[in-house]
């Protein structure tokens, strides 16, 4: 379990942030992720609004697992809650590399945690194929 509650996920390219301390999130995939040739590497950025439990420090791993259940990206983060302010938790531009279509999953466990934490899944698909249009004759 983890100790906020996730009260939206995003994945997106990449996020700024104004001197108002408004976020811009850039390229926002909204139900799946199009990858034109495979393997197809990509920078992915899992942005979480939360609110948190309690105030407080954490640590923990985030990783992304393919298809086929292998982790196609890892790493650890800190989360610091003690201040009313913080809620969003931006893993930004994760390099990862799709070998096939198919969900991908991003996932969090906490440090001392056994299991992790599906907060998000996207569908990798291949482009639409083009439209030809028909002429009559």
């Amino acid at each position: 379990m983890l100790p906020f509650e996730i009260e939206s996920a995003v994945v997106c390219d990449n996020v700024r942030l104004e001197a108002s301390g408004k976020q811009i999130l850039i390229g926002v995939y909204v139900g799946s992720i199009i990858i034109f040739q495979l393997p197809g590497n990509i920078a992915l950025t899992l942005w979480l609004d939360t609110t948190p439990l309690k105030r407080e420090k954490l640590q923990g791993e985030a990783r992304v697992v393919s298809a086929d259940g292998s982790a196609i990206a890892q790493g650890k983060f800190q989360f610091d809650t003690t201040s009313p302010r913080e809620r969003v938790l931006a893993l930004e531009r994760i390099p990862m590399q799709i070998q096939r279509y198919g969900k991908i999953q991003f996932q969090l466990k906490m440090e001392g945690a056994e299991e992790w934490s599906t907060v998000k899944e996207m569908d990798v698909i291949p482009p639409p194929l083009p439209i030809v249009p028909q002429t009559t004759s």
